[in-house]
């Protein structure tokens, strides 16, 4: 991950880097990221529900100061700051998945939450 997000901490509409590169497993996307600490992301956060989505449905979509000048096929990603100042949650959010890295990209989780199909059942 690039390591000029941990020093991004602005409470604007346009506390995001675009074109952002990095790798899960084999795959390497490119995102734009935001700082969900921002009080205008933060609050669209809230209402939102972790779930695989594109670019133009993330919760941050509508709230930010510009929408263009960023890939937008790989989906997005978020990530917060801990006590220490040091990012300690970083979310990739995909079309198909959601995967979480707290060690700067060196482990990643799946942890698409589980959907439910047109009988009600969970499928995984």
């Amino acid at each position: 991950m690039d390591k000029r997000l941990s020093a991004r901490c602005a409470s604007t509409t346009a506390a995001y880097f675009s074109n952002q590169t990095f790798r899960i497993g084999a795959k390497t996307v490119t995102v734009r990221v935001y700082y969900a600490g921002a009080d205008q992301f933060k609050e669209a956060l809230k209402n939102w529900t972790l779930q695989p989505s594109t670019y133009e449905n993330s919760p941050f979509y509508k709230v930010q100061d510009k929408t263009d000048g960023t890939e937008k096929k790989d989906g997005f990603a978020y990530y917060t700051f801990g006590e220490d100042k040091k990012i300690d949650n970083f979310i990739y959010v995909s079309p198909t998945a959601v995967y979480q890295t707290k060690d700067e990209g060196k482990t990643w989780y799946n942890i698409t939450p589980p959907t439910k199909n047109p009988t009600g059942q969970e499928k995984q």
